[in-house]
Order: structure tokens, then C-alpha cells, then sequence
């Protein structure tokens, strides 16, 4: 089992990325008692070569590297982490911006922290933060002139309480404040683009985790396999697109692109050649989730992966989906709240899946049950994994539209 990858953190992050070792229900420890290339020593003395099992009963882990984060970059990173070990650890985003100098960390460097979950630790909404960026550096901006103007000095010979703190608890404190922000969050999808946007990979989760168990059973080859097909043979895959490089044809000038395919498994490389990128060019979209089709091309060079056809994933998947069958434990406490939000959802979104009910006895499923052929469905992704999650639901299976490319277009003779 690999060793799991932690966001930045600006309690615990290095300038690079760090071996930490966690237990359960304790904070991070860091380690210093081996090097891995790319990674910083720490602190407290490890028994070397631990870093992939438990060390002293700790779980190991990496912690994404503060000057690694797109934008921050190693000033910045130098400035915290010079004020942390010098002042402790910070206690929320508030602290941090009252305390490190704004001259080292802009707007900017404060975006990237925050949409990366630099200060999740908190337990603030990272967009709650990030709707106060200027706020906060506009009172930091304020203590530090009232610091400069001498204002600190004259009130402590009065034995007064000084004015800083004062200010930061008026002006940064979120909150208190924070009934007057709207109480949400950055999407998942939107928490994920911004990790692979500024850290150059998914961290909390995978954009296809939406997708998941509808996209086992709408790919038409495991990815590891693709390569290994016939010449011609034709697929389809979902996954996230990305790494798009739009190109032209050496031949006539036509644009067309070679972009990647991130599923959950595996990233796997694609081209969407002249014909088809003039067709369906404007869905190909970084980072956004696609179904694509195409077939497999043999040449003398190695084999290469053709997209004929690129589609927004979330319809497609509406409109792939033929049937669900829901095997169901019979006797689980739940099974009636189970089949009452299935009849809310067929309301909410009438549609073309058709969906059918099996019992699970004793490892076996008993004889399907049709439901009845006006209770159709408009299956989303958000519903079905609602429903999919619920403990009476002892699993699915689906039914899928079969793979058909539209056909070449060909020219007739004039």
C-alpha cells in the first residue's frame, strides 16, 4: 500500500514535502530520521526506513510542501514557516494573516493557500476564507501601521490592552462575523479542480468518485486493455480530460487535439484527430468530465487511441442507462425509507431508465420484480449515488445502451 498524500497545511507543511506520522486521534508528527529524496527532514528522531509501515504505532503520510503550492511559492513558504517555529502554530487563517508579514504574502499566495485547504485545520469553509481575502489584508494593512505609528508602544506604558489584538478581533474575526456570509462551500468539483489546478493532482478525492459504478458499467474496456485490441476496434471510456494541446494537420491544416483521459484507475492518452475535433472540438474542456468514443488504431509506430466522439458526461450518462436493478436486503430496518426516497427521486426526475427490485436471500437474489412501466427515471449521477449509499442497498447492476460510433463521412464522387 502506497503512502498516502496529504494536502498543504500551514501548521505542519515544510517548504517541500514532508514525512509525517500521525496517530489515531493526534495530531501529525513529523520525521526526521531518514531522508527521502524531495522531502525535508524534520524534527523528532524516527527509526530510519519507516516511512511505508507504522512508525511507533503512527501512520505515515506525506504533506504537501507549502512552496510546492502553485503561487506561493519559497519566500512565502520561508516567512510562515520562520514565524510557526518561532511563534507556534497558528490558530486560524485570521492568525496567520495578523501575524506574517503582508509583504510576503499577497492576495495571491493567501487564494492558493486557502482553494488547496492550507487551512482546513480550522475548520472555516474554504470559500468563507476566500470571500474575505481582502478584508483580512486590509486589517492586518491597519495593525501594522497602528504598530509603526507607535500606537502599541504608548498604550502599554499606559498598562492598557493593546491595540492590535483589539483590532484583529474586530476586523478578522470570521467567526463572529460569520453569520452574515452565506453558510456554503466550494463545490467537490470545484474543491478538486482547484487541487489539480495548484498541485498538479487530485488530493481529497476524484472527480470520477461522482461517476462511480455508473462508469464501470458504461466503459466498454478496462483501460490497462485498450492498447491491446484489434485494429479498428472501438471503445468507450469516461474519465477527466486534461492536458489538452490543440495542434494542426501537417496534411491540410486542420486543428485538431491530444489531450489526456483521467479516470479512476489510470490517465490514458488520447487524440481527437481532424474530423473529430471539428465535431465535437467544443466539449473537449480541461478538467471537465467527458464521455469519449473512438477506436484503436495499429500502425507500424505503436498503437494509438482515436476519439470520434466527445460528450459532456453527466447527459450521457442519463442517456446510456437503460435499466437499474436494486438487490436489497429484505429483512434490513431500512428497506421502507429505501423505497420511499426511490419513489421520490422517479417523481423529482421522470425520464427513460426503467429500474427493477431483487431481494437478497441467504447469498442468492430471488426472482426480479419489474416495477411498472410508467415509473421511469431521469438517472443522475447525484441520485443514483444517494441511493446507491443507502444500507438497505446490497448492490446494482445496470444496463447499458450498446457502443455505436456514427459513421464516417464520406464524400460521394461529383
Amino acid at each position: 500500500m502506497g503512502v498516502k498524500v496529504l494536502g498543504p497545511d500551514v501548521n505542519e507543511s515544510r517548504e517541500n514535502f514532508t514525512p509525517v506520522f500521525r496517530r489515531s486521534g493526534a495530531a501529525a508528527v513529523q520525521s526526521s530520521g531518514f531522508k527521502v529524496q524531495g522531502l525535508e527532514p524534520s524534527i523528532l528522531n524516527f527509526e530510519p526506513g519507516t516511512l511505508n509501515s507504522a512508525a511507533n504505532g503512527a501512520e505515515a503520510a506525506i504533506r504537501f510542501g507549502l512552496a510546492a503550492v502553485k503561487g506561493v511559492g519559497e519566500a512565502a513558504a520561508q516567512k510562515i514557516i520562520a514565524e510557526r517555529d518561532a511563534q507556534g502554530p497558528f490558530r486560524d487563517f485570521a492568525d496567520l494573516t495578523a501575524r506574517v508579514d503582508g509583504r510576503a504574502i499577497n492576495k495571491r499566495v493567501l487564494e492558493h493557500l486557502i482553494k488547496t485547504g492550507a487551512f482546513d485545520f480550522s475548520g472555516a469553509a474554504r470559500k468563507q476564507l476566500f470571500e474575505r481575502i481582502d478584508e483580512a489584508l486590509a486589517g492586518a494593512a491597519s495593525a501594522a501601521r497602528d504598530k509603526a505609528a507607535g500606537q502599541h508602544s504608548f498604550l502599554d506604558t499606559l498598562a492598557e490592552e493593546p491595540a492590535a489584538p483589539q483590532l484583529k478581533a474586530k476586523i478578522l474575526d470570521f467567526k463572529s462575523q460569520g453569520s452574515n456570509l452565506e453558510n456554503s462551500d466550494f463545490s467537490s468539483y470545484d474543491r478538486l479542480t482547484f487541487e489539480k489546478e495548484l498541485l498538479g493532482f487530485y488530493i481529497s478525492g476524484h472527480p470520477m468518485n461522482l461517476y462511480a459504478g455508473l462508469a464501470d458499467a458504461i466503459d466498454t474496456c478496462a483501460e490497462d486493455q485498450l492498447l491491446q485490441q484489434p485494429d479498428r476496434a472501438e471503445f468507450r471510456l469516461c474519465g477527466i480530460a486534461g492536458n489538452i494541446t490543440k495542434k494542426l494537420s501537417k496534411k491540410d491544416n486542420r486543428p485538431w487535439a491530444a489531450f489526456t483521459l483521467a479516470t479512476r484507475r489510470a490517465t490514458v492518452p488520447l487524440n481527437m484527430f481532424a474530423d473529430g475535433f471539428e465535431a465535437h472540438g467544443r466539449n473537449l474542456v480541461e478538467n471537465a468530465p467527458v464521455l469519449v468514443q473512438g477506436n484503436i488504431i495499429q500502425g507500424n509506430d505503436g498503437p494509438r487511441l482515436n476519439i470520434k466522439e466527445c460528450y459532456p458526461l453527466e447527459p450521457a450518462v442519463t442517456g446510456l442507462v437503460k435499466k437499474v436493478t436494486w438487490l436489497l436486503h429484505p429483512a434490513h430496518p431500512e428497506l421502507v425509507d429505501f423505497l420511499r426516497r426511490l419513489r421520490a427521486a422517479v417523481n423529482a426526475a421522470s425520464g427513460d431508465t426503467r429500474f427493477e427490485l431483487a431481494f437478497v436471500f441467504e447469498g442468492r437474489a430471488a426472482p426480479i420484480a419489474d416495477a411498472s412501466p410508467g415509473l421511469t427515471w431521469k438517472l443522475t449521477s447525484p441520485s443514483f449515488q444517494e441511493l446507491r449509499a443507502h444500507p438497505a442497498v446490497a448492490g446494482v447492476q445496470l444496463e447499458t445502451k450498446k457502443l455505436e460510433l456514427k459513421p464516417d463521412r464520406r464524400w460521394g464522387k461529383r
